[in-house]
């Protein structure tokens, strides 16, 4: 997938992961961390089955501002 922000406030998350599904067709993820006692929520758009296809994402992403850095979900 194609992380595209990493926010610690809930509301936050759930105002912006609301603008992007009104601006992308691909499914828009949260994955949540904690890291020394602080939470992280990723927001991560898309679930590809390989590389390739999710930095062309990102490529299609871009048309529409959305800057992101292409991730695999099992590292976050």
């Amino acid at each position: 997938g194609v992380e595209v922000a990493v926010l610690e406030q809930y509301g936050q998350v759930i105002k912006y992961v609301r603008s992007l599904e009104k601006r992308v067709s691909d499914k828009v993820f949260i994955r949540f961390s904690k890291d020394q006692g602080r939470r992280a929520y990723h927001v991560i758009i898309g679930k590809m089955n390989n590389r390739k296809a999710a930095f062309k994402l990102r490529t299609r992403l871009s048309a529409y501002n959305i800057q992101g850095v292409v991730k695999v979900l099992d590292t976050i």
